[in-house]
């Protein structure tokens, strides 16, 4: 796949509506062109079939989707199919934090199931999230860093202490707090790399700081975790 294919906000969510219907149907994973666009259009009608249409050969052109014309079923009629490919899936799930950010970006069309799914598939498969992101990813050099990772390392030691002390954050779930904490860990650690994976480090700051810094926004741990987000960010080059 083109290593500089950077996928629009339209294009992700098309990718997500695949790979929801491919969840959904193992057995049946093709989905008609007109269903697909439908279920897209029903999220946002900003867009033609006709735009549509060119975003789904762009997807083909890169290797992530497939189609094909096919009769349908006790019709004389045709219609094109399309699936996700192998690599496909495999894109959207190794870059959950894409879709998690245009899930919370300027317009409320993107579904939330479509960054939810990365997850379920990691659960059910067995999967270790640090392997969810391919080993040819890029990555970043720490070395020239170290000043940047040490201030970021201490704000992660600060939210940590306030997550743990957040009783507001506790009522609603302790499991689910502890489970961000060792996240909030995992990411401490994983800045311990001095080649460190780019979408390992904004795989696992979509799960702790930009989530924090959306959930608890009105809090100190809030403003905590958004600083850190932009800082995780400026290191990882995004």
């Amino acid at each position: 796949m083109d290593e500089e294919f950077s996928p629009s906000r339209i294009e992700l969510a098309l990718l997500g509506e695949l790979l929801r219907h491919e969840q959904n149907f193992p057995m049946s994973p093709i989905l008609r062109m007109d269903d697909l666009f439908s279920r897209v259009l029903g999220q946002n009608d900003q867009f033609t079939n006709a735009i549509l249409q060119t975003h789904i050969e762009d997807l083909e052109d890169v290797g992530l989707v497939a189609s094909k014309e096919d009769i349908i079923e006790d019709s004389d009629m045709r219609a094109v199919k399309v699936r996700l490919t192998a690599g496909g899936v495999h894109y959207c799930v190794s870059r959950a934090y894409l879709f998690a950010e245009q899930e919370h970006g300027l317009t409320e069309d993107m579904s939330p199931d479509y960054s939810d799914l990365t997850f379920v598939l990691a659960k059910r498969f067995g999967v270790n999230q640090s392997e969810l992101v391919s080993s040819e990813d890029r990555r970043v050099s720490l070395v020239h860093n170290q000043t940047e990772v040490a201030n970021l390392s201490k704000k992660l030691d600060n939210i940590i202490a306030l997550v743990s002390a957040d009783n507001e954050f506790a009522s609603r779930d302790a499991t689910f707090r502890d489970e961000k904490i060792a996240k909030l860990r995992e990411l401490k650690d994983a800045l311990a790399d001095p080649e460190a994976r780019v979408d390992y480090l904004m795989f696992l700051g979509i799960q702790t700081l930009f989530w924090i810094g959306a959930a608890f926004a009105d809090k100190p741990v809030g403003a905590l975790a958004d600083q850190a987000w932009s800082a995780l960010k400026s290191i990882a080059g995004m």
